[in-house]
């Protein structure tokens, strides 16, 4: 059971974690400061104990907690905040909580600082309160029942910061009020006199804030729950968490958009059973919508949070078919050689010795889903680094960058933008060694613009690689696909200085013929007449 408005347990508990966290720099606050300071004790039908403690202080605290009867679920969502953690224990059978803020106490600044408070939303600076210095501090030891608490300095003032001038007249929270941060300032938001949403009478609030309802029906974790009445204010809200309570059985469940005036339709935390329809059930009010769907992911084992940009750790990941393992044994030293090691590289090698486990078009979307770093590299086994480093390369696609901020990818040979023809010599861009010649500069100053690149040696950022064609295969022109897919991206492609060997013959047997009659029809329904030039044969649209 959960011990919501047991004052006796958050008595006990406030003892026990008073004693407990003697020695770290804590006081109490928010319900429980307002509990001692207007009544001299727990607020009846408050649900836990809040404390703020310093953040500094956050490792030590976990050790105690650790070595006492509480626990901490670090499943929970709100356990997941650097800013907040929330120890629990069962007393006499029923769960009861304790609520642990974490405040930053910085020596040039005049107030306190801390994320969590009443809404959770500890990612949004203008959510974090500000509470003044002077309030707080010194801190102090004052009696509370049978045992001591820490205050702040001027209790008083602390309880007319949280909750305005009228707080000393007793209001239920959610129901009668709530609680909205603005400039980093806490501001009280009375409910009393609001609408209702409809002209039914609302229906009078019990003293513990439930109201009768009947169960209309249920199927797994749905429940339609109807007043006699109209739902109170804002019950009816979409992401509202209400707590329902049939016997000795508590649930809650978040309210669905839909229903009517009388009706409140939710999703529930379990599967309801044993229930039937027209049982009488007590219905309370827990959070608002913003808490209930506030800004954390609850993170299960198969969850995975992509919460930083899409830039990893390493710079490169190079993708290489390898048909001989001589060739990619000399590959892999000439990259090692220009100082591309395990801290800044990885090197995936597909086995195509045997058999071809996959072609160049899929090639490319493989490498983009696979890789960990910041630019994707497809290369034959039968290159080697000729003259170029691993930080000449970056400084390379900095200045490519700084050039055309919209490139997508580029290479070390392709036919020059805008020069293939049926009818004239095709202008080609490279920067590269090969059986037709040591250290060629063709068609610069690099980096070129291009349509079309050799597949000998591509180069991509991750976070804007373009789409290999779905429905062309092969291992011919999979080059010059990425780089009109770029294009019709609104991306570029480019020849840039990177200066390598190439040991390949440029074999076309029948594959090609078959492959580059594919790409042609399939471009020739986007350009219909356009010629792209390539480092073999000029393709026809």
């Amino acid at each position: 059971m959960n011990g919501v408005g047991d004052k006796g347990k958050n008595t006990q508990n406030l003892k026990d974690i008073s004693a407990l966290i003697s020695g770290l720099e804590h006081f109490i606050f928010f319900g429980t400061l307002l509990g001692y300071e207007r009544e001299r004790g727990i607020i009846e039908g408050d649900d836990d104990i809040d404390i703020y403690v310093c953040a500094s202080e956050k490792k030590r605290l976990v050790e105690l907690i650790s070595s006492s009867n509480f626990h901490i679920d670090m499943r929970l969502r709100c356990n997941k905040s650097p800013h907040f953690l929330q120890a629990r224990r069962t007393l006499d059978g029923i769960e009861t909580f304790v609520d642990f803020y974490f405040y930053e106490n910085e020596k040039h600044l005049s107030y306190i600082l801390e994320r969590w408070n009443f809404r959770g939303k500890w990612k949004s600076n203008e959510n974090a309160l500000h509470i003044p210095k002077n309030l707080i501090f010194p801190l102090s030891k004052k009696p509370f029942e049978d045992f001591e608490v820490k205050l702040p300095a001027d209790p008083a003032g602390c309880c007319e910061y949280l909750y305005g001038p009228t707080w000393k007249t007793p209001q239920k929270k959610n129901s009668e009020y709530r609680i909205v941060v603005k400039d980093n300032v806490p501001k009280l938001v009375s409910k009393v006199g609001a609408s209702v949403e409809s002209d039914i009478a609302a229906p009078q609030l019990k003293p513990n804030g439930e109201v009768l309802g009947k169960v209309r029906r249920f199927q797994g974790r749905l429940l339609i729950v109807a007043f006699d009445h109209s739902k109170p204010n804002g019950w009816g809200a979409e992401g509202v968490t209400l707590r329902i309570q049939r016997q000795d059985q508590i649930l809650e469940g978040i309210v669905l958009p839909v229903g009517s005036s009388n009706r409140i339709v939710m999703r529930m935390d379990r599967d309801i059973s044993g229930w039937a329809s027209q049982d009488d059930v007590l219905v309370s009010y827990v959070r608002p919508a913003a808490d209930a769907d506030a800004d954390e992911i609850v993170l299960a084992s198969n969850v995975t949070l992509i919460d930083k940009p899409l830039d990893a750790a390493l710079d490169f990941s190079i993708f290489t078919f390898v048909r001989d393992v001589i060739s990619y044994n000399r590959m892999l030293k000439s990259y090692a050689d220009y100082g591309f090691t395990t801290e800044n590289t990885e090197f995936i090698a597909i086995d195509h010795r045997k058999v071809n486990m996959m072609n160049g078009y899929q090639l490319s979307r493989f490498a983009q889903a696979r890789s960990k770093g910041r630019y994707v590299i497809l290369c034959h086994d039968d290159i080697e680094l000729l003259q170029n480093s691993h930080s000449e390369l970056l400084s390379r696609l900095g200045e490519l960058t700084e050039t055309d901020p919209l490139w997508m990818i580029a290479g070390v040979a392709g036919g020059v933008y805008g020069s293939g023809s049926t009818s004239k010599p095709k202008k080609v861009a490279s920067r590269i060694s090969d059986r037709w010649g040591p250290g060629r500069r063709v068609h610069g100053p690099f980096p070129r613009l291009v349509e079309s690149l050799d597949e000998c040696f591509l180069i991509m950022p991750k976070s804007r690689m373009p789409q290999s064609t779905l429905g062309l295969e092969g291992f011919h022109f999979f080059g010059t696909d990425l780089c009109l897919q770029a294009e019709l991206a609104g991306g570029a492609a480019y020849v840039i200085d990177f200066h390598l060997f190439h040991y390949g013959r440029a074999h076309m047997g029948a594959e090609y013929g078959i492959q580059k009659n594919a790409i042609e029809q399939h471009y020739s329904k986007i350009w219909p007449g356009r010629v792209v030039g390539t480092s073999t044969k000029p393709l026809s649209f």
